[in-house]
């Protein structure tokens, strides 16, 4: 029996575009990428930001340095451009607000605290869906290291046998799919339908 299902953010319950984020620096700080060497270090930034290696302040201190960005002027700028990529999947979060209650749903997601706070603010019905969220930056490992499956698990406080998972990237699902849980890549609203009526979890619910 389906107690649970674990559910992604980016690019599920909230699409977003990372190419918006080098296009606004190119035009905004268009001398911040121009090296090989400042273009890893960046990326090397973002791993340990989504680990919660360090926080917001220090995430934009770090990419001050590599972006040559020397006042609070240029950080605030910097901070929404990084944070304004996200749109919600309205249809989406209609299923899920009909299953809040009837399954533990947990968010999880690889992603940093400037982000999650920013799509809290302006889309706070996604997370009002949710019991739980499993967020790296908090946990300290990312998808795929099986321990990130394990938090949610625990969160939900369910066996992996009981649980529903999509996410949108195939590597994940497979990793979760190898300790037991029942995962599913996600491609489309009616495709996540469908694999509820596998399980019989829609019946009852209302426009689906």
């Amino acid at each position: 029996m389906i107690r649970a299902m674990i559910c992604d953010l980016g690019n599920v319950l909230l699409h977003f575009d990372h190419k918006l984020i080098e296009k606004r620096v190119s035009t905004e700080f268009p001398d911040v990428l121009e090296s090989r060497e400042s273009a890893e270090r960046f990326v090397e930034i973002i791993r340990s930001f989504e680990t919660g290696n360090f926080d917001s302040d220090e995430f934009l201190r770090q990419t001050s340095a590599v972006f040559g960005l020397d006042h609070s002027e240029d950080e605030e700028r910097f901070s929404r451009l990084w944070s304004d990529i996200f749109w919600p999947n309205s249809q989406l979060i209609d299923v899920l607000q009909q299953l809040h209650g009837r399954l533990v749903l947990i968010a999880l997601s690889n992603t940093n605290p400037l982000h999650i706070g920013f799509a809290r603010r302006h889309f706070p019905e996604v997370f009002d869906v949710f019991d739980h969220a499993v967020f790296s930056y908090d946990v300290g490992c990312v998808k795929p290291d099986i321990a990130i499956y394990r938090h949610a698990l625990d969160r939900a406080a369910v066996e992996p046998e009981e649980t529903l998972y999509f996410d949108d990237i195939a590597e994940y699902v497979d990793i979760a799919a190898e300790i037991g849980i029942h995962a599913y890549q996600y491609i489309s609203v009616p495709a996540f339908t469908d694999v509820l009526r596998i399980y019989n979890i829609l019946t009852g619910l209302d426009k689906v």
